[in-house]
């Protein structure tokens, strides 16, 4: 019997990443619960029909900007007052050339100096009256 997609793209993943696919992740597992024996990387697979699209279409609107100035497409996700949480999104098929021009010294990946949120003071957002 084949495996069902969700496997394979469990495998494939942890493949990327030199690992293997955890085939008992979750609670189930005695090894981690993350769905790789990645020693370094905590690896959770989405697999659905229902994906992001505003999130996949943002990125490719800028993949195709990038494309043109020869580069590659990274994008930040912040939050208002939340800096520290910020996520990276890159597309799995840029993430070769991204981890190899780290690797090369082409792009410095600085350790990050934003204070956890909390820790930082609450400020108002623009247009939110006090009570």
């Amino acid at each position: 019997m084949a495996d069902a997609p969700w496997k394979r793209f469990e495998r494939y993943i942890a493949a990327m990443f030199s690992s293997l696919r955890n085939s008992l992740s979750g609670g189930n597992s005695k090894l981690t619960r993350s769905d790789s024996t990645h020693p370094k990387l905590f690896i959770s697979c989405k697999y659905t029909r229902h994906n992001h699209k505003t999130l996949r279409q943002l990125l490719g609107e800028e993949r195709e900007k990038a494309k043109v100035e020869k580069k590659t497409a990274v994008l930040f996700i912040g939050e208002f007052d939340d800096r520290a949480n910020t996520m990276v999104v890159l597309a799995l098929k840029d993430l070769p050339e991204f981890c190899r021009m780290v690797k090369n010294g082409e792009v410095a990946v600085a350790q990050a100096t934003v204070e956890p949120s909390d820790k930082r003071p609450k400020r108002k957002r623009a247009g939110v009256m006090a009570r």
